[in-house]
């Protein structure tokens, strides 16, 4: 019975200890209010940076945001 419990204590311990390692590894991610220029105007909205991807909210109409990979714009 206490060989038991010392096993599941085990258990418990390396599935914290995982967890935690998991939380420490992602990506850190910025947000700015930003404003996209467009032909007739402005869009305000957020720029969310994660990783080597950019994604533009737009505050107003939040179907026509996006995202794109930093690589790809010149």
């Amino acid at each position: 019975m206490i060989q038991n419990d010392k096993r599941i204590q085990l258990i418990l311990l390396l599935l914290v200890f995982a967890f935690g390692v998991v939380v420490n590894a992602q990506t850190p991610v910025k947000v700015q209010k930003a404003e996209l220029s467009i032909p007739f105007g402005v869009v305000k909205g957020k720029l969310i940076a994660v990783g080597e991807t950019l994604i533009f909210i737009d505050e107003e109409m939040p179907d026509a945001s996006f995202a794109i990979e930093k690589a790809s714009i010149t």
